[in-house]
Parts: C-alpha cells; sequence; structure tokens
C-alpha cells in the first residue's frame, strides 16, 4: 500500500499539468484570421448592435471564409475554425449563422468576383465588399498566436516532465526499498562485480574526494555548505539539466510576428511565461519535500536529510524561475512603454512582495544562518515562506492560477495536522525526567501513552512546556530504556548547546540534585529502519552523542534475539572517559553477555591518567567490580584507525556486513570513504548507513 501512497502527490501533479496542458484554447487558425482581419470595419446590417455586426455581415463572413481557406492548418482545424466562428462567436452574440451560410457567402463572393485587396483599403474606411488579406499577413498571425498559445503549453508540460523525473527516482527508489524489505536476505548478499562497481562509483562516495557531512569551507567561514552524496548529485544534475534545457527550448522567435514586434518583446514574454508556469510545479515540489510526515521516507526508506537536500535544490530552482519571471515581465512593460500603468497595479505589488520576500527565504537558508541563529532561521523562514505564499496568491488570483497556491496551503495544513495528531497519540501530559550530566549533557527519560513502540533509528520532536521555549520544537532520537522497570520509558541523550538545550541545561542545573521533572509534547516518531539485524556482521560505529542512535539498533537486536546469528561490533568514540558516566546503564546492558564486541576509545589526550583516577573513585563498588572490569578491558585510550579496523572487519566477513555510523562530520565522512575503499577488500557483500540531521 506503500506505493500508491507514496506517489499520491506527484499523480495530482501531473494531472494537473495534463489538465493545464488541455484547457481549451481558441483554435488557432480561428484566432488569427480574426487577428489579422481586426483593423478591418465592415458595414453594420442594419438592426444589428455593433458586437452582433460581424456574424451578420456577410462580408465578413466571405474575408474569414478566405483567411481560413487559405491558412495553413489541416482540413480538420479549418473546419474546427468555421465552427468555433458559429457555434462559438456567433452563439453568444446571439446571431443564428450556419456553416453553410458562411460557404455561401464566400461562394457568392468568389463566383462574383467582389474580393478588394487589402491594400486597396483605407484606414478606417467603412467596407462593403469582403477583402482578400495577404497570404503573409495570415500566415503571421496565426504563427504569433499559435506560439504564444504553444508557450504556455509545452510550459505546463515541462513543469509536468519535471515532476515526473522525481516521481521516477521515487519510484525506483520505492521499487528497490521494497525490494530490501520482501526478501532482504537475497538484495543484502548479492555481491558480484556488478553491484560492487555500482556501490563504489555511485551510491557510496561523496560526490568529490572525501566531504559529505564536513561542510566545505569558504570565505572565513560565511560561504560552506554540504556537498550531497555522489547518488544525491546525480538525481540534483539530472533535475537541473532538465531544468536548463527546458527554459530554452520551443521559444519560436521570429520577425514577422503581430503581437510582438521586436525579438526581445518575444523572449522576455516567453521566459516570463515559461518560467511563471513552471516554478509553480516547481513551489509545490518544495512543500512536497520539506514536510515531516512525508510518506515518501517510508516508501523509500531514504532519510529525512535527503529530501530536505532535495528540497533546498528545487527551492533554489524555482528562485531562479521567480527571479527570471520578474526581470523577463518588468523588461517587457518596459518596451512595451506600459510598465507606468502595470507598476502601479496590484498583481505587480504582490509580486514584486513574493520576488523580495523570496529571495530573502532563500538568503536566511544559508548554512550559516542555520548553524549559527538556528532559532531566528526557523521564525524567519515560516514568516517570509507565509508572506511569499500570500503574495503568489494574490499574484495570480487575476490568472485563475491559484490550484497551486491551494495544493501547496494543503499540504502544509496536512503536515501541521498530522504532527498534532502525533503529540495526541503520544499523549499531550508526556512528562520528562531530565538529569544534567558532566555539564554537559542532559538525559531525559520519558513517559508517553506507549501508543507506539520504539524503532532503532527512529526520533521525534521535543518542545518543552517552558514559557521561554514552548513553541520550538527540535529533533532528537530515542530508544527504549534498558533498565528494568523502565521498559515503556523512552530515553533522549541531549548534548547542550545555545539556545533552547543551554537554557535547559542551566535550568536543571539550578537544581539541587540537577535533575527536574518536565512536561513535554512529542511530536513523533519519525525515521526508517536499517536492517542491520539481517546482515551476518553488523558494525556500528559512533561518536559522542551519535551513540544514542547505534545503541538504539543494538537494543533492539539483542531484544528481538536476531543478535544470537549475528557478529555485532560497536564502536564508541568519545573524547574523555568521564562521558561514561551519562550512558553507563547503557554500557552495562551492551556488557551483561558476550553477544556485543564493545570497543571504546578515548580520544581526550593528556587526561588518560585523571580520568582513570576519577573513574576509579566514581565505580569502586563492590557490587560493580566485575563489570568495571570488563569495561576497562573494552577502553582503548587512542583515537581509532577507522580505516585499518574498517578493513579487518571486511576482510574476516563471510557472507554480509553492514555499516552504521552516527557522529560528527568528519567521523561519517572517514566511515565512508573507508568502507567504499575496502569494499572488495574480502568475500562479503558490503552496505553501509549513515545516520545524521540536516541543518
Amino acid at each position: 500500500m506503500l506505493v500508491p501512497f507514496s506517489f499520491l502527490s506527484f499523480v495530482v501533479l501531473l494531472l494537473a499539468s495534463y489538465t493545464e496542458a488541455r484547457r481549451p484554447t481558441k483554435n488557432h487558425v480561428y484566432s488569427g484570421c480574426t487577428s489579422a482581419m481586426s483593423k478591418l470595419t465592415f458595414e453594420c446590417p442594419e438592426g444589428y448592435k455593433k458586437d452582433m455586426c460581424y456574424c451578420a455581415s456577410v462580408e465578413y463572413q466571405a474575408t474569414l471564409a478566405d483567411c481560413i481557406d487559405r491558412a495553413k492548418g489541416s482540413e480538420i482545424e479549418k473546419d474546427e475554425a468555421l465552427v468555433e466562428f458559429t457555434r462559438s462567436t456567433c452563439k453568444a452574440a446571439k446571431v443564428d449563422v450556419t456553416i453553410d451560410d458562411v460557404h455561401k457567402a464566400f461562394e457568392n463572393a468568389t463566383t462574383n468576383d467582389l474580393f478588394i485587396d487589402v491594400s486597396k483599403v483605407r484606414k478606417g474606411k467603412t467596407l462593403y465588399q469582403p477583402v482578400k488579406l495577404t497570404t503573409e499577413s495570415i500566415d503571421d498571425n496565426i504563427t504569433t498566436l499559435r506560439d504564444i498559445t504553444s508557450n504556455k503549453l509545452m510550459s505546463n508540460v515541462y513543469g509536468g516532465v519535471l515532476v515526473a523525473y522525481w516521481g521516477f527516482i521515487i519510484a525506483v527508489a520505492t521499487f528497490i526499498n521494497l525490494f530490501q524489505t520482501v526478501a532482504p536476505s537475497y538484495y543484502y548478499s548479492i555481491n558480484n562485480k556488478l553491484t560492487r562497481t555500482w556501490k563504489k562509483t555511485v551510491t557510496l562516495p561523496a560526490l568529490f574526494g572525501f566531504s559529505h557531512s564536513v561542510p566545505v569551507v569558504r570565505c572565513w567561514n560565511i560561504i560552506n555548505m554540504s556537498i550531497p552524496t555522489r547518488l544525491e548529485s546525480l538525481c540534483i544534475t539530472g533535475y537541473l539539466i532538465l531544468f536548463f534545457i527546458f527554459h530554452f527550448t520551443s521559444l519560436h522567435v521570429f520577425d514577422g510576428n503581430t503581437q510582438l514586434s521586436s525579438r526581445s518583446l518575444q523572449i522576455s514574454l516567453y521566459l516570463a511565461d515559461r518560467t511563471g508556469y513552471v516554478c509553480m510545479y516547481e513551489l509545490v515540489l518544495t512543500f512536497l519535500f520539506a514536510g515531516r510526515n512525508n510518506i515518501m521516507i517510508t516508501a523509500t526508506g531514504w532519510q529525512f536529510e535527503t529530501f530536505i537536500t532535495f528540497h533546498r535544490w528545487v527551492s533554489r530552482a524555482m528562485y531562479i524561475d521567480v527571479a527570471i519571471h520578474s526581470i523577463a515581465y518588468t523588461i517587457y512593460e518596459i518596451e512595451k512603454g506600459k510598465f507606468a500603468g502595470f507598476y502601479h497595479s496590484v498583481m505587480m505589488a504582490w509580486g514584486l512582495l513574493g520576488t523580495l520576500v523570496g529571495g530573502i527565504v532563500i538568503f536566511f537558508s544559508h548554512r550559516y544562518f542555520r548553524e549559527k541563529m538556528h532559532e531566528s532561521f526557523l521564525i524567519l523562514h515560516w514568516i517570509f515562506v507565509s508572506l511569499f505564499i500570500v503574495g503568489t496568491y494574490y499574484h495570480l488570483a487575476n490568472h485563475h492560477q491559484n490550484q497551486w497556491t491551494y495544493a501547496c496551503i494543503a499540504l502544509w495544513a496536512f503536515d501541521r495536522a498530522a504532527r498534532f495528531f502525533r503529540i495526541f497519540l503520544a499523549g499531550v501530559n508526556s512528562k520528562a525526567d531530565v538529569k544534567v550530566y558532566n555539564n554537559d549533557v542532559l538525559k531525559l527519560k520519558v513517559d508517553y501513552s506507549n501508543v507506539w513502540s520504539s524503532k532503532p533509528g527512529f526520533y521525534a520532536y521535543l518542545s518543552f512546556l517552558r514559557f521561554d521555549s514552548f513553541w520550538e520544537s527540535h529533533p532528537f532520537t530515542f530508544y527504549r530504556s534498558p533498565v528494568p522497570g523502565e521498559e515503556n520509558k523512552l530515553v533522549f541523550c541531549i548534548r547542550k548547546r545555545d539556545g533552547m538545550t543551554g537554557r535547559l541545561g542551566a535550568t536543571i542545573e539550578a537544581q539541587p540534585n540537577q535533575s527536574k521533572m518536565i512536561p513535554v509534547l512529542i511530536d513523533g516518531p519519525y525515521g526508517s529502519v536499517y536492517p542491520l539485524h539481517k546482515f551476518q556482521t553488523a558494525v556500528l560505529i559512533a561518536g559522542g552523542i551519535g551513540v544514542v542512535s547505534t545503541f538504539s539498533y543494538v537494543e533492539r537486536m539483542k531484544r528481538s534475539g536476531s543478535i544470537k546469528d549475528q557478529h555485532v561490533v560497536f564502536i564508541w568514540v568519545i573524547r574523555n572517559l568521564s562521558d561514561i558516566e551519562w550512558f553507563r546503564d547503557e554500557v552495562d546492558y551492551l556488557l551483561a553477555d558476550d553477544s556485543v564486541d564493545v570497543r571504546i576509545f578515548v580520544t581526550g589526550h593528556g587526561q588518560e591518567s585523571e580520568s582513570c583516577s576519577s573513574s576509579d573513585e566514581k565505580y569502586d563498588d563492590k557490587t560493580e567490580t566485575s563489570s568495571l572490569q570488563s569495561l576497562r578491558s573494552k577502553i582503548n585510550y587512542s583515537k581509532p584507525d577507522l580505516d585499518v579496523v574498517i578493513s579487518d572487519l571486511i576482510k574476516d566477513a563471510d557472507r554480509t556486513i553492514g555499516f552504521l555510523t552516527c557522529g560528527p562530520g568528519g567521523m561519517n565522512d572517514t566511515t565512508r570513504a573507508s568502507v567504499t575503499k575496502n569494499l572488495g577488500a574480502g568475500k562479503a557483500a558490503v552496505e553501509y548507513f549513515e545516520e545524521s540531521f540536516a541543518s
């Protein structure tokens, strides 16, 4: 059932594209002929009002029939042109004219040689005879209208193709994920030269060199960004190639255009229309990819970070369209000499507002602002995106094109409603027992409704009901407590930083026992589960607080019993030995039996003796002697050489080996690079997974 739901939004968008492309338009032959005849004034038969004259005028009918007969076009199109004149135009004017009447008028004028050449017609002169237009005038008028209409039609088609492009990628990813879910043992055991080459060159590595999680920094840390993985980059590159191709194809510019006298007028109008239509499709895609409650995450098995990456690039492409649309229409109005009036129009004002606030959104979405002022970034993002949608709505109001803004509002409303529903299911009276460790880590044990169960790698957005931060929500990974009697509690471990977590930490530290019960709202769960339990060898590598994610997988494997048939290696890299204090219960749980190969690396230089001494004092209890002794044997006071560790593990694996890493960007990138490098070091099939939150 995942596939239909995952593509529902794409189907809706494609149907919208088809509907726009099939929107009824005037027949080009008929419109071209009436345009060519627009400066001719025929006698108005007595008793007819001005708007009915042409339907009752046999001279007009004969001129129109001659124009249609000599026009370039199929016979079907010419027949439809006569139908549009008699059954649409004249019927609306309440004048009863048949196609036979038009044919009779044409035959009579031809037989009696009543046509006069258009070159002999003086401007403004009332005509009492039918007129023979020049073939060039007929062709130019028809071509002009055909090109304008065709450009709008192709703009909708291209917008639909861009949506279909992402739909195709999501479809392929969903099929692969379905394959992995239905036959995981077979899928992950595939290990031939082709699959290894595919992983090594496409799916696993960073785009260039080493960096993916670690941002590429330029200009004093102001211009910095994370580079998508190679596979993500290929998807984005394909989209951008189509994006640029579609903006500069099917733009027919010619000197005889009867409505747009210069080539610059034609280019500016065509580009303005093209970008205006395409950016509406892109706008809906940006909302679709940005939602937390995105069924495509479940369908594809991708992380939210991947969709946020696509969201950002589609947003950037969309704003390029917005900017080109605004600039091109401004040039068009200036050259037409109508800019003064257009500038003061309501449509122009709202369009200008949308362009300005859209630029602000793009500017403040840069990684520098997301990291340095995250809470301010969120507020600005909400405010200016709302203004952008309002500006778009009123800008499109006169064009009756607001189905796009309605779609965006619907997606936003659905996502918010789903969030409230998740909070309600988790329990609006949930409470967190918060304790601070080492003046650095907050550990929360949360009582919640237990309507849904904890799954490895899942995360939730927490809102602390305090007067200074109740409106904020931040994502944190959780796991089920391993402490006996607390199995129904969720555990969150949070590193103190500036902002909400810093303020919360200060409040807890002010308490006598550095702990406090705080009401929380839980918006979750979110995420997708990596099938580490299906690998003969599962290697989980964590750095610092990233251990929360890797532990959730081991806890689930131990609880389900799958760990009995696996070789599980649990690697945790920390700076100081004192970090174990806040994770002591979990470490003891891992060491309770020999099912997990625990390896702890302490990298703090010059702190080994001090840390060991404090640790001995802290854990000098007879009841913990054996546990402490086993823990000591697992600790290495050095930075791990991950390349060597990973190479050895791959060489020793028999059938399948899966790696999961969650830690600082440098560790993630090192692990990714090492796994990619050593794919063929052994005979086992190798997979790599990564947990990280987009910032």
